[in-house]
């Protein structure tokens, strides 16, 4: 196992905590990339975000996934075969190398700036801080375990396998991807499919396209865009976004290639079904025309709905934090998030419990300040909470 860095400290240095030092500590680690050719990066910070726990006795675990991520950082405070409480976050960005150095991290008087500060550095942050908020009796009643994740923003292509080895010996799971406004939590998501689809037809001069044996890859991709547009129900909930579309060398020939990448969100996995069905269909009205179609990518995530001891423990937090003087109010995620994965390895699962802030994967992203001390005391006491649960079992 590598040794930890010390490099870069953060200034967790007690159970007492200080806004400021939070800020600083976000600061350090805004400013190292974390996303797209950023690997080393993201191992970076995930062992920055543990070193204060690892000095308090925690285990740590460094799963080295893919070369195309960092590593997953894997933290227990003890070793068990089941956990009380698996807390999950992730430390990859939409943004490419070079990001952090154009607009570093940077603040007012509301607001902190920078890649990653709302989507979700500061959830990642915030957990570490709770979790160094615990008192002893806290965390000798409760196994907990601790994901920093590093390949979320592409769907966890690597990582869910490790996601699900632990929340399946997981009773409780709490995501800290940003809250939503006036303290807006999740119980619920709708579930992704991600395809990418390569045509290829024969190419001929467009002036011979009737008469000639060409057939467009193009045209046939068109045709799967406008079938595919008919699943979009508000009713339902499905939406089918053709997201990338290629092809083509130019106007006078007749494309003998083109590729679609398309982005679908369902509520249930019925209608996930529906979708699959539509595709194989379409599958077969490409080759009764001559085309040859290719997946060549298939990222899938599936829809969460909460079950009754989600609802019921859902009401219950929303009591806790409406006692301390915090909004709390149940919204469905409009994305979907590792939580989609917990959930349905069966642990309760609560999502959004993170700082909030708002725009997301741009580089308006931002953190409210205000919102940073209200779900760290939130969550500290949620802990507190569940250990009185199990004594109470």
């Amino acid at each position: 196992m590598k040794p930890i860095s010390t490099e870069s400290c953060l200034n967790t240095k007690d159970n007492t905590f200080s806004p400021e030092d939070f800020l600083l500590d976000l600061e350090k680690l805004i400013n190292i990339d974390s996303g797209r050719g950023a690997a080393e990066g993201a191992t970076r910070v995930g062992l920055m975000l543990a070193e204060p726990l690892v000095k308090r006795g925690w285990i740590i675990e460094r799963h080295n996934l893919s070369p195309n991520i960092g590593e997953c950082i894997v933290l227990k405070n003890r070793q068990a075969e089941r956990f009380d409480a698996l807390l999950l976050g992730h430390v990859d960005t939409v943004f490419p190398a070079g990001e952090s150095a154009e607009r570093p991290f940077y603040r007012d008087e509301e607001r902190a700036y920078g890649p990653g500060v709302y989507d979700m550095k500061q959830g990642c942050l915030a957990m570490v801080h709770s979790l160094l908020a615990m008192s002893p009796q806290t965390n000798e009643a409760l196994n907990i375990a601790v994901i920093f994740n590093t390949d979320e923003e592409i769907s966890s292509v690597y990582s869910t396998p490790l996601i699900k080895s632990y929340a399946e010996r997981s009773d409780y799971a709490f995501v800290f991807e940003p809250s939503m406004k006036n303290g807006g939590r999740c119980i619920e998501r709708k579930g992704i499919l991600r395809s990418t689809f390569q045509f290829e037809g024969k190419a001929c001069h467009s002036a011979l396209m009737l008469t000639d044996d060409g057939r467009s890859a193009i045209a046939e991709m068109g045709y799967w865009i406008a079938a595919l547009s008919e699943l979009n129900s508000k009713e339902t909930g499905t939406s089918v976004n053709p997201g990338i579309v290629k092809g083509g060398k130019a106007a006078n020939i007749v494309a003998d290639f083109a590729e679609l990448t398309i982005d679908v969100r369902i509520k249930t996995l019925e209608e996930q079904d529906k979708v699959l069905a539509k595709l194989a269909e379409l599958g077969e009205h490409a080759r009764s025309v001559g085309i040859i179609v290719t997946e060549v990518d298939r990222r899938t995530r599936p829809p969460w709905m909460p079950d009754e001891r989600t609802k019921r423990y859902a009401e219950h937090l929303c009591e806790l934090s409406l006692s301390m003087g915090i909004p709390f109010e149940i919204r469905v995620g409009w994305g979907a998030s590792d939580g989609n994965t917990a959930a349905n390895c069966g642990a309760i699962t609560v999502d959004a419990l993170g700082p909030g802030g708002d725009y997301a994967h741009t580089a308006d992203e931002y953190m409210l300040l205000d919102d940073v001390e209200p779900n760290i005391r939130f969550f500290h006491a949620v802990l507190e909470d569940l250990a009185q649960l199990k004594a109470a079992q």
